[in-house]
């Protein structure tokens, strides 16, 4: 992972509520990592996976973010582009969660969710573990 160990915890904890489908929580638990270290590109991915919500969204049950969700996951993505700290799992793992974002004008949530689905997979068979 491309955090910092001062990092760390922040960022596992954000994982962890992120899992647990705290998506408020999970999203200040990413930013406080990404304060502690601004450079950790995952920080960033887990600030736009928590704009994400697959399984339930307040008056939306289809998951698709609100415009203020989608605009804190296109920003995150930005970020997570530019971060100075990244491997190549991290890497693939943005290019997946772009997907999600791309095009979010111009193309359905439903479109974007598949072709983040279909990034997933190839970040799976490149990297099982």
């Amino acid at each position: 992972m491309s955090c910092s160990v001062a990092a760390r915890p922040q960022f596992e904890r954000g994982v962890a509520l992120l899992h647990s489908f705290w998506y408020d929580a999970s999203e200040k638990a990413f930013l406080d990592a990404a304060k502690t270290d601004p450079s950790c590109a995952m920080a960033y991915w887990g600030v736009a996976m928590s704009t994400f919500h697959p399984i339930w969204a307040a008056g939306n049950p289809g998951g698709e973010p609100q415009p203020a969700e989608l605009a804190r996951g296109i920003e995150a993505v930005a970020k997570a582009k530019t971060a100075a700290t990244q491997t190549e799992r991290d890497t693939r793992l943005h290019r997946g969660r772009r997907g999600l974002y791309r095009d979010a004008g111009t193309r359905d949530h439903r479109a974007r969710a598949l072709v983040f689905e279909a990034a997933m997979q190839r970040v799976y068979e490149k990297i099982p573990a």
